[in-house]
């Protein structure tokens, strides 16, 4: 489930929420020769809040796509739809359909982290780290897994 670990940490740093719970599914298609190789992965996630999540990653698309980096955040106010790569953000709420909204400044992680204001601590990283070894024991037994708020 390393395929995920952003994806884990971006959902807990954006909503301020705790995943609580995970279903997780993970394979490999095209490369049956290869059977240590998992290029899809998928976590569904019920949050500390009552809300849900799905975290989606893959290593399938073509070199000329590049990376594919989105977020589609949908609550009672509206929904914002996120393409981090192109740079863009959508609003759509009772006022509007699809407004482009502007995104924040851009932050360097590493820089952050240098100055010593790290966007994601290490509490906060090591807890994704330990939420993507559980899910990859929930891809291989199938089963739900709630994790413990012990760490």
């Amino acid at each position: 489930m390393d395929l995920l670990i952003h994806g884990i940490d971006a959902l807990e740093w954006m909503t301020g929420l705790k995943i609580q719970s995970i279903l997780a599914r993970t394979g490999n298609i095209g490369y049956e020769n290869e059977v240590n190789l998992r290029n899809h992965a998928s976590m569904y996630c019920e949050l500390s809040n009552g809300g849900t999540a799905v975290i989606e990653g893959q290593r399938m698309l073509p070199q000329t796509k590049g990376s594919d980096y989105r977020v589609m955040i949908a609550g009672t106010q509206g929904v914002l739809d996120m393409d981090m790569a192109a740079g863009t953000v959508f609003c759509t709420n009772q006022e509007s359909v699809g407004m482009k909204v502007p995104l924040p400044e851009r932050m360097s992680v590493v820089e952050t982290w240098l100055k010593g204001s790290p966007i994601v601590n290490t509490e906060h990283s090591l807890r994704a780290n330990r939420i993507a070894v559980i899910a990859t024991e929930g891809a291989i037994t199938g089963k739900k897994i709630v994790i413990d708020d012990s760490f």
